[in-house]
């Protein structure tokens, strides 16, 4: 029952203003606007980072619950919502439509700040790069084998859809 509640405050938190739904404020402000690195990064970490970084949570609440592997979970998951959305980006400009299962282009079309619009492509790849690393750091410090987790960072930051 302890975990159960755990988790479901964990869900709560990120889900919420200060989590899911603030990111999805920020990004429906941002529309049509040229806005700082820093307020992407925020929509970023709380939109898709906070619904991995949710799941990973739970999933160390459920394993161990203990409160360093919790916070260790919790370092992987916002790293690794910062790569998949950076990826995310760059897909939206490089992939084509049947390949992405979706429009290409929309950042674009919807006037967007995205990191590829304010870093480029190049740049963004070494930032999918360095917070995939950055999120295996954090499994490095897990006692245990946390091998699988890592082919998840690896196969999101290399992923074609």
């Amino acid at each position: 029952a302890e975990k159960a509640v755990k988790c479901g405050r964990i869900l709560a938190d990120l889900s919420g203003a200060k989590g899911m739904v603030g990111g999805q404020v920020i990004d429906l402000q941002s529309e049509g606007k040229k806005v700082p690195v820093e307020t992407v990064k925020q929509m970023y970490l709380k939109k898709t980072g906070c619904l991995i970084k949710a799941a990973c949570m739970m999933g160390a609440v459920i394993g161990s619950n203990n409160s360093k592997d919790i916070l260790l979970a919790q370092q992987y998951g916002e790293n690794l919502g910062l790569a998949f959305q950076i990826q995310d980006d760059i897909l939206d400009l490089t992939s084509s439509e049947e390949e992405l299962g979706k429009p290409i282009g929309s950042d674009e079309n919807n006037e967007k700040s995205t990191y590829v619009s304010i870093y480029g492509i190049e740049k963004c790849r070494e930032l999918v790069e360095e917070y995939t690393n950055k999120a295996i750091d954090a499994l490095n410090q897990f006692e245990g084998d946390s091998t699988a987790l890592k082919e998840i960072a690896l196969k999101m930051s290399e992923r074609k859809n």
